[in-house]
């Protein structure tokens, strides 16, 4: 390139423009001499200028090359400003090249751009920065981008834009959400989210039968039908979190939870129940557990359940035959039933519970518990026994 020319396109503009369209209409300057010249210059500023200032060119051509060197700035430029520039072509390599700022340049600049392609694109990068820049400043940016985020499918990521963004179209959202059938999410987004489909969320959050998030729909959630997540916790048959329903659920039957969970047959939670619940049948439980001949259980329900029928407990750890229950039972009863254990650990010929029966009736810490019994408390008591095998 010459130097005339050289300094006639570095300070090219419309009205320098006109001085090159004019020598070629004249025949003094061959258009495709001069392409050629600036094409070889690789000089992407140059092949700008000129793409926009003079007509005639092979502008696909000269959009191809000014690619070719890669340069972002004038290939937005080249779109924003070059008449008849293949937009579509410039803009798929902005969005290739992942550079946020360009692809929301493009989206706010230039005319014909695919602003649903561009969301995508800045939605997947997942910068919320831009994808803020491009809610707020670009032509119905806040439904083109709820639009990228349901396509990408990622639950966390529709709850934490909708969070964000209150203005979000939430009823589509929590569809999108209710189609994905991720209960963490449905949970949350019913719970945070002004305007969410509850009906159709709770529908889901039951079909799903994962009992964790419908206790967790049922406590937290403030439009719900607790009759129905009542009825869906009950058939998960999950004792704990039946027992959670009962405990945390304002409204929850217990009767209909008792029978719910005496069915499960978790003892564990069955003992739970009857020491947590206001209202529960404390007979009907110690019962079940009764029933089990599970000699742990009938131990702890004894030890944990204000109410429990001591008495009756004690008749039926012994007929476990289990030494260790009927050992701890020692510390349960009155002074008059020591000689019935005794009797009964003998029956059991576990040695090492003798003992530890005969050491402890001849020392002096149990003589002053059973003269202060009364006044101590069970849960204090249980730790004591499960804690210590010597009590001098």
């Amino acid at each position: 390139m010459n130097i005339e020319l050289k300094k006639l396109i570095d300070s090219l503009d419309s009205n320098r423009g006109r001085v090159i369209n004019s020598l070629i209409e004249s025949g003094l300057l061959d258009k495709n001499k001069l392409m050629e010249e600036i094409v070889n210059t690789k000089n992407p500023y140059y092949i700008y200028k000129v793409a926009r200032y003079v007509k005639g060119l092979n502008i696909n051509l000269l959009a191809n090359y000014i690619i070719s060197i890669g340069n972002l700035e004038y290939i937005y430029l080249f779109a924003k400003s070059v008449k008849d520039a293949p937009v579509e072509l410039l803009e798929d390599y902005i969005i290739k090249s992942n550079n946020l700022y360009y692809i929301c340049l493009f989206a706010s600049t230039v005319k014909k751009a695919n602003l649903n392609k561009l969301a995508d694109a800045i939605t997947k990068a997942g910068n919320m920065t831009y994808i803020e820049y491009f809610v707020n400043k670009i032509n119905n940016g806040i439904n083109r981008i709820s639009d990228s985020i349901i396509k990408l499918k990622d639950p966390k990521q529709i709850y934490e834009f909708n969070l964000k963004f209150k203005s979000a179209p939430s009823d589509k959202l929590g569809k999108a959400l209710i189609e994905i059938g991720n209960p963490e999410y449905i949970y949350l987004f019913a719970k945070d989210i002004p305007g969410a489909p509850l009906n159709d969320m709770q529908d889901k959050i039951i079909k799903i039968k994962d009992p964790k998030y419908i206790y967790l729909y049922a406590k937290e959630v403030y439009k719900r039908d607790v009759l129905k997540l009542e009825n869906a916790i009950i058939s998960t048959r999950s004792a704990e979190y039946i027992y959670l329903f009962a405990k945390d659920v304002n409204g929850a039957t217990i009767d209909k939870l008792e029978n719910a969970i005496i069915k499960t047959n978790n003892l564990e939670y069955i003992v739970l129940f009857a020491k947590d619940i206001k209202g529960a049948n404390i007979t009907k439980l110690e019962d079940k557990v009764i029933e089990s001949n599970n000699a742990q259980y009938i131990f702890n329900f004894a030890c944990d359940v204000k109410g429990a029928n001591i008495s009756r407990l004690f008749k039926a750890v012994l007929n476990t035959r289990n030494p260790k229950y009927i050992f701890y039972f020692t510390f349960l009863v009155d002074k008059p039933l020591l000689p019935v254990i005794e009797t009964a650990l003998k029956l059991t010929e576990d040695v090492f519970y003798i003992t530890l029966f005969t050491e402890l009736m001849a020392s002096q810490s149990f003589i002053k518990y059973q003269d202060n019994k009364e006044n101590l408390q069970r849960n204090l008591l249980k730790r004591k026994i499960l804690e210590n095998t010597n009590i001098n």
